[in-house]
C-alpha cells in the first residue's frame, strides 16, 4: 500500500526527499505550505537563501555537526536571522534540540 499525504490524503511520490527524510505531504500540499511559510517568515527565508547561496559559491563551507561530528548537517542561525551567515552547522537532531531550547 502506498502512503498517503498527511494533509489531503493524496498519493505521495516514491522515495525520500533529497536530504533523505521521509515524505509526509504530496508535492501540491508541500508547495502550498512552503509559500505560506515564506510569506509569514520573510527574514528567515532571506537568511536561508543567503546561506544556500554562500554554500554554493564557496563563501561558506559546509561543516560537520558541531556537537557530534555528523557530516550531514544543517545551518543553525543561533543569533537570529539578521546576520544571515552567523551560526553553526548542526545535524538534524541537534538542530531540533537547539530550537526546542530556544523556546523555553
Amino acid at each position: 500500500m502506498r502512503p498517503a499525504c498527511r494533509k489531503c490524503g493524496g498519493p505521495l511520490r516514491d522515495g525520500m526527499t533529497p536530504k533523505g527524510h521521509r515524505l509526509r505531504w504530496c508535492p501540491a500540499c508541500h508547495s502550498k505550505a512552503r509559500k505560506i511559510w515564506k510569506s509569514a517568515h520573510p527574514g528567515a527565508e532571506r537568511a536561508h537563501r543567503l546561506v544556500a547561496r554562500a554554500i554554493q559559491t564557496g563563501v561558506l563551507a559546509r561543516q560537520p555537526c558541531a556537537v557530534c561530528g555528523d557530516p550531514h548537517s544543517e545551518f543553525h542561525h543561533d543569533a537570529g536571522y539578521t546576520d544571515a551567515l552567523r551560526g553553526v552547522f548542526l545535524c538534524r537532531t541537534h538542530h531540533r534540540q537547539a530550537h526546542r531550547k530556544g523556546r523555553g
